[in-house]
Parts: C-alpha cells; structure tokens; sequence
C-alpha cells in the first residue's frame, strides 16, 4: 500500500509540474497532497509512519526530476507538503475518530476550515527553506496565487478518493450498464472540453457528475469527479488543448491553475452534496421503516395489555369496572371466548351490530356455529396455537352470515388473555365491519379491468376509422356513378355496411373515452320529452312507460344526441329486462356530489350534476353479472340479440362527458340506472334541423397531408371529384417543401397526429409562417380529450373527424376555405 502511495504521489506531481509554463510557476496546481490527505483519514494511526514516508520518497523524487531549485528547497518542498496534509489528518483523526464520514456536514466544514491554516504551514515551510538555503529566487513570487492553487488542489483527489473509499453502506450501488455509459460519457466530453478541440462548455460536465451521485451515491460521485480530474490534468499538461485556450484568452500560466483548480473543485463539491443528499435519504426512509415496523410490532404487542388489567388482586373491582367501560363503548365489535370449550362467554353491542346477532342467539352457540366451514380448521390451529402460548395474536379476514342472511366482511383479531381464576385464560375476539372497504376494492378492480379493456378497444377503433372513411367514401360515389338500379343497389348495401360498422366502431371509442363528442347546453326535460314519442314506440304496448321531470332540473352541458343514445339503450335494456311487462319510469333531479358521496363510490367527482334515473321493475342484475355489465360485447342475451355494445357505450359516454354512472339492483325486484351529467352553467342552445344543402366542390387548390396511403387516396380522389386542384403529402416535411414550392394553396387539410417529428398542429404553425392567408382544416379519429392530453386541443370548428362521408368533407372543405375569403 504505501509503495502504491508513493507511486500515485509522483504520477500526481509529475501531472501537476511537468509543463512549465511562460512564468516560474508551472501551469496547473499542487494535487499530490490529496492522495496521502485521503489515505491518511482511511488507514489506521500505527500505518501512517510508513505511508508518509513512501508520499515523501515519490515527492522527493518528483523534485529531483521536475523541480529546477536544488536539492535543499526540494527538500523543503517536500516537508511543507508533509505538514499540510499532516496538520488535517491528524486534527480531523483527533476530533472525530477513526472513521472521516462524508455524510456529516460538520466533519466536511471542518476539512475546509483546516485546509487554510495547513496551507499557510506549508507556504511557512517553504519560505523557510528559500530564506535558509539563500535562494531569493525560490521563494514564492505571487503568495495569493501559490496560496489558492495549494489550497484548492488539496481536494482535487482528496475529496473523490475519501467518497470512494467509504464505507459499503454509504456508497449506495453497485456501477451497473448506464453507470459504464455515464462515465465513458464523462470521459468523452473531459477529452472535448480539456483535449485539442477545447470546447468551451464547460459546465457540460456537470450533468452527468451529478446523475453519477444520485444513482450511486458516495461511489458514483468519487469515481465520477476522480476521472474528470485527473483526466484534466493529464490533458491539460500533455496536449494544447483548454490551456492554450484560455492563455489565449488573456489568463496567465497561474491564471490557468486557478481556473481549473476552481472547476475541479467544483465538479466535485456539486456531486458530493447529491451524493450525501441520497445517501441521507436511503438513510431516513431505511429509519421510517425501522419506526413503523416498531410501532406495528408495538401496536400488536398492545392487544396484549388488557391483562395488565387483573394483575392485582387488590385492584380487580376497579380493573373489571375500566375493562367494562371499554368493553361496552369500543368501537369494534369485542367477544370473550372460552379456549377449553370454544363457547361465546360475551360481546359488547358493537359486535351484535356487525354481526347481526342478538347477545342472547350468541351466547348459546360456540364461535364455530358462527364460523364458515371452508375457514372452520384454519382459524382453529391459529387458535390452539396462541392458547399454548405460540404467538400473542392472529388476524384475519372472514366473512359471517348474520341472521338475516346478509353476508357482512370483517377483519377479526384473536388475542389470548390471562384472567383471575382461570387456568386457561380467554381468547379476546375484536372484528371491524370491513364491507365498504370490500365494496370500494370491488369497485376500483372492476374500474381497472374497464380502464385495460378500453385502453385496447379504442386503439382498434381508431385504426378502424381510417378504414370505414375510405370504404364510406367510395361506396356513396359509387352508388351516385352507377346507372344500374342492381349496381347501385349494391353499393348503397355497402355503404349502410360500412355506416352500420362506423356506428360500432363510435361503441367501442365511446366504451374507451376516445369518441369525439360535440358537447354543449341544452335543457335535459325537453329533450326527455323530444324523446318520448320514440321511446313509446321502441318500448312496445305491454310495458307501463312514464316520464318523470323535475321542474328545477335544468341544463346539463354534454352531447345531445349520445345522451339520447344513452337513455334509449338504458331504456331497451329495462324492457328486455321485462318480458311478462312492468314499470318503466325515466326522471330527472338535480343534485350535488359531495365528498362523502365520493368517497363511497370509486370514480365519481364532485359538483353539480343533473341526473337522470331509469328505473325498471324487471328481473334485476345477478351479483355475478353485475362486475362485468359494462365490458364491451358482454351481454347476458341470447345469440342474434345485440352486440354487448349498449351499456359500454353509455358508461364511456358518461365518463367521457366527465360524469357518473351508478346502478343499483336487487334481484327480482328490478334495476335503477343514474346517470350524473355536469350542470351547463350557459343557456340552452336553440334546436335546429335545417334540410342538407346540396353538396358544393370548388376549384381553389387544396394540399392534403395523410400518412396513410389509402385514406390519403381516397380523400384526393374526392377533393378532385369536388372540382378542386388537389396537391398531396406524406407527412409535415414533404408539405413544407410543398408550401415552399407553391404559395397558391387555398387550403391545408392535414392529419392531426402524423409520425415524422412533425404533428398537424406543428404543420398548421409552420405553414401559416409562410402563408399567414392560408385556412387550415385538421382530420382526426381521436376525440378532443385524447387530443387535448397529447397536447393538441383543436377548435371544432377546424376538426372533420373520422369517419367522414363525401357531404361531410365537401361541407368542411368548402366551410373553411369560405371562412378565410
């Protein structure tokens, strides 16, 4: 070890002094002390004789080789290096023991308040020498200057070599593949920045030094600066590379020192801190758990101190009196159970209300009477095994059948007792009424399964669209092309097909949240009574249907034609529900969703809502069936007898409107569905059914941008049928060079999300830069929620989605370009 010290001590002085630079004072600073300053903190007293020794010999021979003074100030040199790092070592040693820990910050203060009286020591030293051995020139020319370089350059390796060598606790992780990737990227920039290309940004080092820290603690940070350090110096002193630069730039050869001393420094004083402040972290979240496993081991010990209460006899009608109290008043249900013969000695009224047992049905049965048969020899070895004394408690969860024949969830805590005059003790039974718990874990699963199952739907509904707007396009200018009634007869077929698909594929986007919706206000009792009429007749003549408005039900703001989707899907679903006849009633409310409504149904959000019930008096909705009512083709209906699309359609519209859907049943009785829908706070949009204008082309000239082939075929083809001069893109990039090449376009017509780097609403910015007249029309398959969290909310009123027909996009089309005249 000390013959590895000595080596590294005159690699270090050899890199620091071997370029002399325009002045005497060489180019760079004095490092080697921070090799024997780190060993010495890492290595036991009784080995510092000998470490010191081999630092002396390399520096001592570093001198002879490089140092142009002499033998004697060489000398001297090398016992003022001695003292410097000596002082600190031997006054950190004495003031906080063996080990020198990073993580302490005042162990760290202490480091660099020492570093300026040992420096002024080794200045001292060195003057002496000069003055005794009658070398005036030998003696420092610039103090200030020798004195920061001296001082600086003592933490260049120190301070990488001490978090190195740190204890395995603190230094974090093990490098893994990024660290390697990490540090040879650190080496990269060192030779760009220190080497011949020089790069002047400097601090672009500091990055990954600190990623370094964060990942790997004190390790990362030590090897990290370490590299970058010394490859400096190595750089710095063999090539021409930042040294030249910055003597070009008016620094001097001390100058230079400075500086680098100054970013070494640096480089390693911002990733120690990252450093210990993840180190201080790990440290404080391993302390949390250690609390909270102690307070969960104490919690459990204090199930166990109600037999404290009959410890003395001399106490015991005080003790039974306390115990009583808490007995009756506990807010858990509490029974006394007999170990020997397993009967139910007592329970306090909290458990006769959990249960739905009355004491006096209890306590002529034992605990397992009461006990399902599946759990009946579990809970016994649990039991047997604390009665003979094989842990303090057990905890489990069951579920007890009350005398009504509800089934209710309990968490359940068994504790063994001590009582006076028993052998065996008592086992202290205490259960929590855990059902909401359970219903709110049901609820959350079934959202996540909802959630999973959208996610995959609306991605193949999307892809889809650009499908069905290629396949409704061509088939409605098919049936207008052809003479033949037969011909045109068949492709009219086609297109009820692909009209019929769009409106499945509108199920699955809408079950999924991603159908674009065109919400607005609109009084919520006019459109029941719009409705009615068609109601009437879907329901049929043996069913007793009625309406029900509140006067003071108001304006919800949501899309008018999918809420009347929803209400006639909730309204099929009642009759089929019904097929001997029944009640069907629809009513509306007003009403609030406050937090303790929410926190009893998962998903649903606070405010003002409008709701709209549909209550039936049929079947009602099995409790197996009723997890999965909302999936996507789910349905309990025979072969031939819809799709499974209704309730996931209504239940993504209602999300998706950023509202709630709650049902409630009981079988044999009949179902309520409630749809919540926010309150519109505009008025009421007017009604309007205007007869279709006939369909208008034009001759301006549009630029289509669609990266898929087809659907980009297909809508030129259109356009040109239209009359319009129609130019077409890949993507945003062959756009622009389009828009470059001929600023007489009318109109862009682009895809939204585009792949190429650059999306529709990037193009539509870019575009109008070089044409500021230019209108623009986008065309998606996502709905403007989808848009809006990708960040690319467009107005509507700019928006054709897919799918689209021929009238659909020649209106669009003709709409923007007539917008920007």
């Amino acid at each position: 070890m000390a013959l590895l010290l000595g080596l590294a001590t005159f690699a270090a002085v050899t890199a620091s002094i071997a370029n002399i630079g325009s002045h005497s004072f060489p180019v760079g600073f004095w490092v080697a002390n921070g090799i024997p300053l780190a060993v010495l903190l890492r290595t036991a007293r009784a080995r510092w004789p000998l470490l010191i020794a081999a630092a002396v010999a390399g520096d001592f021979l570093a001198g002879l080789l490089f140092r142009p003074h002499g033998l004697g100030l060489n000398l001297f040199s090398c016992i003022s290096n001695v003292g410097q790092y000596l002082l600190i070592a031997a006054v950190l040693r004495a003031r906080f023991g063996s080990y020198f820990d990073l993580l302490h910050a005042r162990q760290v203060r202490w480091l660099l308040i020492l570093s300026i009286p040992a420096t002024v020591v080794k200045g001292a030293i060195q003057v002496l020498g000069g003055v005794l051995i009658a070398r005036p020139s030998a003696v420092l020319e610039i103090p200030v200057v020798w004195f920061l370089s001296c001082m600086l350059g003592l933490f260049v390796l120190s301070l990488p070599l001490l978090a190195i060598a740190s204890a395995p606790a603190t230094r974090q992780a093990r490098f893994d593949v990024l660290g390697v990737i990490v540090l040879v990227g650190v080496v990269g920039l060192g030779f760009a920045i220190y080497g011949p290309p020089a790069f002047p940004a400097l601090y672009l080092l500091m990055p990954p030094l600190m990623l370094l820290a964060w990942r790997y603690g004190l390790l990362g940070a030590g090897i990290g600066a370490l590299v970058n350090n010394v490859l400096g110096c190595v750089l710095v002193v063999s090539t021409s590379g930042i040294a030249t630069r910055l003597m070009a730039a008016g620094y001097d050869a001390s100058g230079v020192g400075i500086y680098l001393g100054l970013f070494y420094n640096a480089a390693i004083l911002i990733s120690l801190p990252v450093a210990v402040a993840r180190a201080q972290q790990k440290s404080t979240e391993a302390a949390l758990a250690a609390a909270l496993t102690a307070a969960e081991r104490r919690a459990a010990q204090l199930a166990d101190s109600e037999a404290a209460i009959r410890r003395s006899q001399a106490t015991l009608q005080q003790s039974e009196q306390r115990f009583r109290t808490i007995f009756e008043r506990a807010p858990l249900g509490i029974a006394l159970v007999d170990p020997e013969t397993n009967r139910i000695l007592d329970i306090n009224p909290k458990f006769e209300a959990i249960a739905g047992w009355t004491r006096e049905a209890v306590l002529d049965q034992s605990w397992p009477d009461i006990t399902d048969p599946t759990l009946l020899r579990e809970e016994a070895e649990k039991a047997a095994r604390i009665a003979n004394g094989g842990g303090p408690s057990f905890q489990i969860e069951k579920c007890y059948t009350r005398a009504d024949g509800e089934a209710v969830w309990i968490n359940l805590a068994v504790t063994h007792i001590t009582m006076p005059g028993s052998d065996t003790g008592r086992f202290l039974v205490m259960i929590e009424d855990i059902n909401e718990r359970k219903a709110l874990q049901q609820q959350i699963h079934a959202v996540q399964r909802l959630e999973a199952v959208g996610q995959l739907t609306g991605g193949i509904a999307h892809d889809f669209n650009n499908l069905l707007t290629v396949m409704i396009g061509s088939s409605e200018a098919l049936a207008d092309e052809l003479e033949d009634p037969e011909q045109r007869e068949l492709a009219r077929l086609i297109l009820d097909t692909a009209e019929r698909a769009g409106e499945l594929t509108r199920g699955l986007l809408a079950f999924a949240r991603r159908q674009p919706l065109s919400p607005g206000a609109f009084d919520v009792n006019r459109l029941l009574e719009n409705c009615e009429p068609l109601i009437r007749r879907t329901l049929g003549a043996n069913l007793a249907f009625s309406i029900d408005t509140a006067p003071g039900a108001g304006t919800i703001f949501a899309d008018r034609a999918q809420t009347e989707a929803a209400v006639l899907n909730l309204c099929l679903n009642a009759r089929d529900a019904m097929p001997d006849g029944g009640r069907l009633t629809v009513t509306t409310g007003r009403t609030v969703l406050d937090d303790e409504f929410v926190r009893t149904h998962s998903g649903a959000p606070t405010g003002d809502f409008v709701i709209i019930c549909v209550k039936d008096t049929g079947t009602g909705i099995p409790p197996e069936v009723l997890d999965r009512i909302f999936e996507p083709f789910f349905t309990t209906k025979e072969a031939g007898r819809g799709t499974g699309l209704g309730l996931s359609m209504v239940y993504g519209f209602v999300q998706q409107s950023h509202g709630y859907i709650d049902v409630e049943t009981r079988e044999g009785e009949g179902t309520t569905f409630s749809l919540y829908l926010p309150v519109a706070h505009t008025r009421a949009s007017a009604e309007d059914a205007a007869a279709p204008d006939a369909i208008r082309g034009g001759t301006e000239t549009v630029l289509v941008v669609e990266d898929d082939g087809i659907v980009r075929r297909h809508v030129c083809n259109q356009l040109r049928g239209l009359g319009y001069d129609v130019i077409e893109a890949e993507d945003g990039a062959d756009a622009l060079a389009v828009l470059e090449r001929q600023p007489a376009i009318s109109l862009l017509f682009t895809d939204v999300m585009m792949p190429g780097g650059i999306s529709g609403i990037e193009l539509a910015d870019s575009a109008r830069t070089l044409l500021p007249q230019l209108s623009v029309l986008f065309s998606s398959g996502y709905s403007d929620e989808v848009l809006s969290e990708s960040g690319h909310a467009i107005d509507r009123t700019t928006l054709l989605p897919k799918p689209y027909s021929r009238r659909d996009l020649a209106e669009k089309i003709r709409e923007a370009i007539d917008k920007a005249v």
